[in-house]
């Protein structure tokens, strides 16, 4: 079962990856006019890369607080007890994850 986890946990991550790359790639292709006039009037290739990565990075950021938010208020409201196996009626019931 751990392995299983560590399996969607790797998929899970080599889309994330591949996603970043897409939106990334979106972005300079929309860009591209932008960049070209940039790099003509003598910015630095350095400037360039910092002015396309920053909304990707500020994007990932906010994905990261998110999850850091939704994992607090999981914690605190203590919502794991409500997929924990119940009992009804004398009958186990059992959830979704096991």
């Amino acid at each position: 079962m751990a392995l299983l986890a560590v399996i969607f946990a790797g998929a899970a991550l080599v889309l994330v990856g591949v996603g970043l790359y897409g939106v990334l790639a979106h972005l300079v292709a929309q860009k591209a006019l932008e960049i070209s006039l940039r790099k003509a009037l003598g910015a630095t290739s350095g400037r360039i890369v910092r002015e396309v990565t920053t909304p990707a990075f500020l994007i990932l950021l906010a994905a990261v607080r998110m999850i850091e938010i939704g994992t607090y208020v999981w914690q605190v409201t203590d919502l794991k007890r409500c997929i924990e196996p119940r009992l009804i009626d004398g009958w186990r019931i059992r959830s979704a994850d096991r």
